[in-house]
């Protein structure tokens, strides 16, 4: 398990190294320059960002799911708190004014939460 999240993050570190600097290349070249705005290349990023975490966080949950069987019972206790943190920093960040990117900053931080 450890080998493949070393290879999730070496993956996630070159695809996110590559992705911030040709995000609003790649937005034109897929969509047209019509639709690349500040706004839309801000959450292209930090859905780069976002897939790092979802990766690990599958990762980690799947092996959980696989050895104990009383740990799943805390986890799902665990995820009703871990949805109010989601709820809570979405509605943080669309306040401060992040729009669409708020939401895959609050996902970031639920799917933080879920892994540590």
């Amino acid at each position: 398990m450890i080998s493949f999240i070393k290879s999730i993050i070496i993956f996630s570190i070159i695809v996110v190294s590559f992705g911030f600097n040709y995000s609003e290349t790649f937005l034109t070249f897929l969509y047209g320059s019509r639709w690349v705005t500040p706004e839309a290349i801000s959450a292209l990023r930090t859905y780069m960002v976002l897939v790092i975490f979802l990766g690990l966080n599958g990762v980690i949950e799947a092996f959980f799911f696989a050895v104990g069987k009383k740990v799943i019972n805390q986890y799902n206790f665990f995820s009703i708190f871990t949805t109010a943190i989601y709820l809570g920093a979405t509605i943080v960040f669309f306040t401060l004014g992040y729009g669409t990117a708020g939401l895959f900053m609050g996902n970031i931080v639920n799917m933080s939460s879920r892994i540590i």
